[in-house]
């Protein structure tokens, strides 16, 4: 970049040199005096001059910008160092004039560039803003609380026929009704908020394709206090494979199989009939390359124990390269059982419980009350590194699971499950085993769900970052948009459309739900709340720092006018008596 003050002082070198020429190339008959002060003159007019043009920077007092957003309810007094600014959508009352309004938060600060600290006030800054404060220490004045849906946390996409759940919070001061519904319009699910306004609602989405629930939050009148869009992408998982041993017929292990079938799992599985007699379906052997290409195998105790020592073995080591592995256990324990337990490093015993036990209400599901009657063995199962399965509903473990490898490890004591199917209860017999399933088997291969991505509003920027140099968005009417890296290697993108939007990077792609202004206003208002909180805590540790400005020029011009003067005066003394001649 060309430094135009030294471009300047060049020139004003230049002019000095060809004074000094002139002066040696027709010598004047002034004294040496004179021509001393002649000399100093120009030197000193062309510092000035210089100065005058780039004046030297000084720091000027330190001022606090107050910026205001939002409905702000009332002014404050503003100090002698402060400036009262606003940003587009303040709502406040000025009747003085005190408040300056803004086009943003970068446009203040070159407007006020001796601001050293930042004080916000209302609903704080939005996303356009905040890279703005990001060097100077700022505080967080937050307004009024948004009234409404203020968190959530929802699935962006699901598996056909899993429950996926909506949890949240509202505000405090809010007691109502969370209902959610379908795109059809029928509610699905209801639930009201706890005393901290945490709340949880699921349903279940049978077919693959994009979906838009809504969740509203209505008063004791019926009447909508707030409502945002829940979208959901029901996208057909990969098949779980699972490998299912049963040593003998039992309407455990058919229900069991039924609701693999039902549910869309590869299933292979082998059940004895009698000795050296079996029914087998699929390809239920424990070779190593069959178990490599299983998921997850359940087999009952008394199966476990029949295999050799060998196949224990295979089992085992494809556990610890990923595999799953629940065993079932029919009965109470034997000697030799624990010790076969105690190899897969759990350590039994028995405890006083009722063998009788139920199931939780299944949240979010509709079924608020407990599960049927369910018979449990009274066995006190533990591991160092062990985790529940399974909780009844007084808390007590119904099954636990430890780590092994890069798999996992799981015994389950209840073996008439099946029970909850004949009395109606399909719901919460298949969230059972799919939770247990999804619990225990390989990772990362059947689940089929991405994780919830950020919440995106129309004209708000988006931004990948470590993406990649290229990728191209297509919004919701069709249009193609190529995004590329900028400086800082992110890719950035403003949707001005609603709806559902695609991201493609390589043979890489993604959905993302982009929402309307005024779809959840609530929980936008939190979400910057939120981020204001985060800048200023984050800046707490920074001091504050003031950004020079020029200094004045008005004495820098006095003074080359007076020494020009006295150069002009001295030219015209000495070019007089010669004219006059």
């Amino acid at each position: 970049m060309i430094d135009t003050s030294l471009i300047f002082a060049v020139v004003l070198v230049l002019l000095v040199c060809f004074g000094l020429i002139a002066e040696v190339l027709h010598p004047r008959s002034d004294s040496r005096a004179t021509k001393l002060l002649r000399l100093i003159l120009l030197v000193a007019s062309c510092i000035a001059a210089h100065r005058m043009a780039f004046p030297p920077e000084a720091v000027s007092a330190e001022q606090t910008l107050v910026v205001l957003s939002g409905e702000i309810a009332a002014l404050p007094e503003p100090a002698p160092d402060q400036r009262l600014i606003a940003l587009p959508g303040s709502v406040y009352s000025d009747a003085e004039g005190r408040v300056s309004a803004v086009a943003d938060l970068a446009a203040a600060r070159r407007q006020f560039p001796q601001a050293s600290n930042i004080r916000l006030m209302g609903q704080g800054l939005g996303a356009r803003d905040l890279h703005a404060a990001a060097d100077l220490p700022v505080v967080f004045e937050p307004g009024d609380p948004p009234l409404g849906i203020i968190a959530l946390q929802a699935p962006t996409a699901a598996a056909p026929g899993r429950m996926w759940l909506v949890k949240g919070r509202v505000s405090a001061a809010l007691e109502g009704e969370l209902r959610l519904i379908d795109p059809t319009g029928e509610v699905v699910a209801t639930a009201r908020a706890d005393a901290d306004g945490q709340f949880s609602l699921g349903a279940t989405t049978p077919v693959p394709g994009s979906y838009l629930y809504r969740l509203a939050l209505t008063d004791a009148g019926e009447g909508v206090i707030d409502q945002l869009q829940v979208p959901v992408l029901v996208r057909p998982a990969d098949p779980l494979r699972l490998m299912l041993w049963s040593e003998s017929p039992n309407p455990e292990s058919k229900y069991l199989r039924r609701w693999a079938l039902d549910a869309g799992l590869q299933l292979s599985s082998r059940m004895n009939l009698r000795p050296r007699m079996s029914m087998a379906q699929g390809e239920p052997a424990l070779g190593d390359a069959n178990l490599a290409r299983t998921d997850l195998v359940i087999i009952e105790d008394r199966g476990w124990m029949g295999l050799s020592q060998q196949q224990r073995a295979q089992v085992l080591s494809a556990v610890d390269g990923g595999l799953g592995l629940l065993l079932r256990l029919t009965d109470e324990p034997d000697a030799a059982m624990s010790a076969r337990l105690a190899e897969l490093g759990f350590s039994s015993g028995s405890v006083e419980l009722s063998r009788v036990t139920r199931l939780p209400a299944l949240a979010g599901a509709g079924v608020e009350e407990m599960g049927p009657p369910i018979q449990r063995r009274t066995l006190a199962l533990s591991a160092v590194d062990g985790r529940p399965l399974l909780l009844d509903e007084q808390g007590e473990p119904l099954g636990v699971w430890r780590p092994s490898g890069s798999g996992r490890l799981g015994v389950f004591w209840v073996s008439d499950t099946h029970r909850l199917t004949l009395v109606g209860e399909q719901t919460r017999f298949a969230s059972l085993w799919a939770d247990l399933v999804a619990t225990l088997a390989r990772f990362g291969v059947a689940s089929g769900v991405s994780p919830a991505t950020a919440r995106h509003w129309v004209n708000q920027r988006i931004d990948w970052c470590d993406a990649g140099s290229t990728a191209s968005v297509t919004d919701s009417s069709g249009q193609a948009l190529e995004l590329v890296a900028g400086v800082d290697g992110c890719l950035s993108y403003w949707p001005t459309q609603p709806g559902w939007h695609q991201w493609r990077q390589g043979e890489r792609e993604a959905s993302f739900f982009v929402r309307m202004p005024d779809d959840g206003t609530a929980l936008r208002a939190q979400q910057q709340i939120e981020w204001n909180q985060l800048l200023a805590s984050s800046s707490r540790s920074q001091t504050a720092t003031t950004t020079p400005v020029p200094g004045p020029r008005w004495p820098w011009a006095a003074l080359w006018l007076l020494l020009s003067g006295g150069l002009w005066w001295l030219e015209r003394r000495a070019a007089g008596p010669r004219a006059i001649a």
